[in-house]
């Protein structure tokens, strides 16, 4: 129950620091060696990827997020998360909002302190 918790907090963080636009707090949730395979662009691999395509993310966009953590699984130092996703992209120039609903699966892993770090991400919309 300990660890459910604790990613739960993770995913909490995460949704935060998109919403606030803060590239570092939002990195500081990733492993490593973590690869983000969103929709429609090549994976993100490694800190520098993520980290690019975050500040692309926020230089254009005022981000508002929300998820529903509807599974949690853990196995040992690894679990994986699944839910579903509302996500509304503000354009920063003042043209139309794009809101878009979907799921994600996210594999987690415990780095050697027992924190949790997300490991990979995966998302796409219902539409």
């Amino acid at each position: 129950m300990k660890d459910k918790e604790a990613i739960r907090k993770l995913m909490n963080e995460a949704v935060d620091a998109l919403n606030r636009g803060d590239v570092a707090a939002s990195l500081a949730l990733h492993a490593s060696d973590a690869m983000v395979l969103a929709p429609l662009r090549p994976a993100e691999v490694g800190p520098l990827a993520i980290k690019a395509a975050l500040e692309s993310l926020f230089k254009r966009y005022q981000v508002r997020e929300t998820r529903t953590l509807e599974k949690v699984e853990v196995h040992g130092r690894w679990a994986f998360t699944q839910g579903s996703y509302r996500s509304v992209l503000i354009p920063k120039d003042g043209g139309p909002a794009n809101e878009e609903f979907g799921k994600y699966i996210e594999i987690l892993k415990q780095d050697p302190t027992g924190n949790w770090k997300y490991f990979r991400s995966i998302w796409n919309s219902n539409v």
